[in-house]
């Protein structure tokens, strides 16, 4: 499996699951057998049972995997995307909508100017 996608099954918290025996074994004798297929389950799914069936007279073999859902089982934290952000518009935003010139005279109003900041990064 390469570590691109392996890198994506992490970071969207999925469970990569594959059989123990090969699905591919090949004709030629100069080839190994090796697992081709697996199956991908987001959070909440667990597999109970994974299947290849040896069957026909391909060299592939296909595969089936038994599932258990359980609904609400994980509570995922949204992940924000930042190689895909657009940072030019972010960075308007927030020049637009940040006033620099503001002088803070008690805790409370820097304390204000922290959660509107917080605030508007979070939905910009």
């Amino acid at each position: 499996m390469g570590p691109q996608f392996r890198g994506y099954a992490t970071t969207h918290h999925l469970t990569i699951c594959h059989p123990r025996e090969p699905t591919y074994v090949p004709y030629a004798q100069n080839r190994h057998p090796q697992v081709l297929d697996f199956s991908v389950a987001r959070p909440g799914i667990t597999f109970r049972k994974v299947k290849v069936y040896y069957t026909g007279t391909s060299d592939h073999f296909p595969m089936s995997s038994k599932l258990e859902c359980i609904p609400n089982a994980v509570d995922i934290k949204p992940r924000y995307d930042f190689a895909n952000a657009d940072w030019l518009q972010f960075r308007a935003q927030i020049n637009a909508e940040v006033d620099l010139t503001v002088h803070f005279n008690t805790p409370q109003d820097l304390e204000k100017a922290v959660t509107a900041l917080t605030e508007l990064v979070s939905s910009a």
